[in-house]
């Protein structure tokens, strides 16, 4: 019996402000085993090293709805939060350290 392997399929496009420190991203995501659902955030970045964010998906499962989270950075350190709902199942926190590495002085949340 022959069984095809998981396939999915993003495209996206985030915009930033000039005058602001704003980042808006919209995402549409298509597996071979969902209709196509759609991601979109916003970033307000605040005090240089912290940012918030606020997010939607359109997925027909439990991980659809509002997101929200927080990023703060420290020389090349990030240390970032995500809150999510999943249905029956409760929220979920998502916590991440991150290093960064690259140019100097390239610390942005």
């Amino acid at each position: 019996e022959a069984n095809s392997l998981p396939m999915t399929w993003r495209a996206g496009a985030a915009w930033s402000a000039e005058r602001w420190p704003l980042l808006a991203a919209l995402e549409a995501v298509k597996t071979s085993t969902e209709d196509l659902y759609w991601c979109g955030g916003v970033e307000l970045a605040l005090l240089d090293r912290l940012a918030l964010r606020a997010g939607y998906r359109t997925r027909s499962d439990a991980g659809r709805g509002v997101t929200a989270g927080l990023a703060a950075g420290v020389d090349d350190w990030t240390l970032e939060y995500a809150w999510q709902p999943q249905g029956e199942l409760g929220a979920t926190h998502r916590l991440a350290l991150g290093m960064r590495w690259g140019a100097p002085g390239d610390t942005q949340p």
